[in-house]
């Protein structure tokens, strides 16, 4: 019996429903490959910089203009600019320490909002760094607050939390002085309620309430320049600000349906798709916290991930628009997985932390998440013998990329002979029994065969379970499995 071992995690109502799971790592497909297809394991991290402030990461953004090459990183209440060789600068703080924060920037400044104050960088003016204190800036008449910015054509536009309206800035010009204009604001108006989110996707502009979504564009007409566009009105919203991410020309968010269940939708600035399973709702609609919610995007191997991490309920998956799948992310200890926010500056990738003050860069280079072990798991469909018979597995051998291990070092002995752990549940994948080992191979041992000795005879069938732990490659492909006649 020939199982491929790719897929994503689709528990549903119950493991013996189905037990499908997958941990810290994604499928890679490829049709001239022996099985078709493959797992991996999910890109690992490394410490870049260690920021002793306090605080962990807020919001993050790698400067998209010809003027600057600069990256913002808020940690706490401190906004941090790195420059080319990745030397932090403070540049000024906030008067929050906790809570999401929007950045974004025109050709020559840059603006910081926290749902409490708007505040500006522009290395033109004196003091460079300072709060938006003009009276047409939500956030200055009370009881607005600036919860999200975006920008379109030199403006930047930014969403009130505290009623209906998105404000725009002149063009180029978010200064106190002469960048915020009366009556300069428009207003979400499909329902009475206070706006979430607004993001800008291939020169859509996305405003988000919390049970609507509207799309806007620049019509050029004098006067207030952005037009509703009346076919792209849309009977859902966004949970929370932090859990909309926008990046590689997609757009995708944590949403609410009006009757409040919880859904993940994505666009790339024209159609709407809802890429939660029925599974993931599942999950979702089981949460205590979904306000919580981060969420970013990323780009690796040609994959685009989508992480959704929900502190509370201590939970990390991620959607892979490459192959349409779900996954779960963790740490070893089964934490949720670190990473809080993202931007990707001079060709890498870089992440925060949920929980301390450090910047990150991930990268399928690194075999750890900074030292802690990427616990790699795969839980298989049920195997089931014909008209429900038992199941008598006499071998199992995993084809798997082999000879993986390390020269052995005091500091990496456990690596230098890297195993696959595999264990089998006999009541449909609530508990496992006692796994058993079979190694990987030690540095070239490329002809290593992954072989386990017989698992025994299963009366109602059995759900197998895969785990690594190693700090090396991992590429698992297929589980031949010789069954004898008394299942089959």
């Amino acid at each position: 019996m020939m199982l491929n071992v790719a897929g994503g995690s689709s528990f549903y109502l119950s493991p013996q429903f189905n037990p499908t799971l997958t941990l810290n790592m994604y499928t890679v497909r490829d049709e001239l490959s022996k099985w078709g297809s493959g797992l991996t394991a999910f890109p690992g991290s490394s410490l870049v910089n260690q920021n002793f402030i306090n605080g962990y990461g807020r919001g993050q953004l790698a400067a998209d203009s010809t003027n600057v090459d600069d990256m913002y990183v808020v940690i706490g209440n401190t906004i941090l600019q790195y420059n080319t060789v990745l030397t932090p600068n403070a540049i000024g703080s906030l008067n929050s320490t906790t809570g999401y924060v929007a950045i974004d920037n025109n050709s020559h400044q840059f603006i910081f909002v926290d749902g409490v104050n708007g505040w500006l960088y522009d290395t033109g003016l004196s003091p460079s760094y300072q709060q938006i204190t003009s009276a047409n800036f939500p956030g200055n008449t009370s009881p607005a607050n600036p919860i999200d910015v975006a920008y379109l054509d030199g403006r930047i536009l930014v969403a009130d939390g505290n009623s209906n309206r998105f404000y725009i800035s002149q063009i180029d010009d978010i200064s106190n002085s002469t960048g915020w204009q009366p009556n300069n604001y428009a207003s979400l108006t499909t329902n009475p309620e206070l706006l979430v989110a607004i993001r800008e996707i291939k020169r859509r502009i996305f405003v988000f309430g919390r049970q609507t979504t509207e799309v806007w564009f620049n019509a050029g007409a004098g006067g207030f320049p952005f037009v509703r566009d009346n076919n792209m009105v849309y009977n859902f919203g966004a949970v929370t600000t932090a859990g909309v991410a926008d990046g590689q020309d997609f757009l995708i968010w944590l949403s609410r349906e009006k009757n409040g269940n919880p859904t993940v939708r994505l666009t790339d600035g024209g159609t709407i798709r809802k890429v939660s399973t029925d599974s993931i709702e599942k999950r979702l609609q089981a949460l205590k916290n979904l306000n919580d919610c981060q969420a970013y995007i990323i780009k690796i191997n040609g994959h685009i991930f989508c992480v959704f991490n929900f502190t509370q309920d201590n939970l990390s998956i991620f959607y892979d628009l490459e192959t349409d799948e779900w996954q779960d992310l963790s740490m070893s200890d089964g934490s949720r997985y670190f990473g809080a926010t993202h931007a990707y500056f001079q060709g890498i990738h870089y992440v925060t932390s949920y929980n301390n003050s450090s910047l990150y860069e991930v990268s399928d280079s690194y075999l750890s998440n900074n030292g802690d072990n990427i616990h790699c798991l795969r839980i298989l469909p049920f195997i089931k013998g014909n008209d429900m018979r038992p199941v008598h597995i006499v071998k199992a051998e995993l084809d798997c990329v082999t000879g993986t291990g390390l020269n052995a070092t005091p500091q990496n002995i456990n690596d230098a002979d890297p195993q696959i752990y595999l264990s089998a549940s006999v009541d449909g994948g609530y508990t496992y029994g006692n796994s058993v080992l079979a190694g990987v191979g030690k540095i070239g041992q490329y002809q290593r065969r992954v072989v386990w000795p017989p698992l025994g005879v299963f009366e109602k069938g059995c759900v197998l379970k895969l785990e690594h732990f190693n700090q090396t490659q991992l590429v698992m492909m297929g589980l031949d499995l010789e069954i004898s006649a008394v299942g089959y």
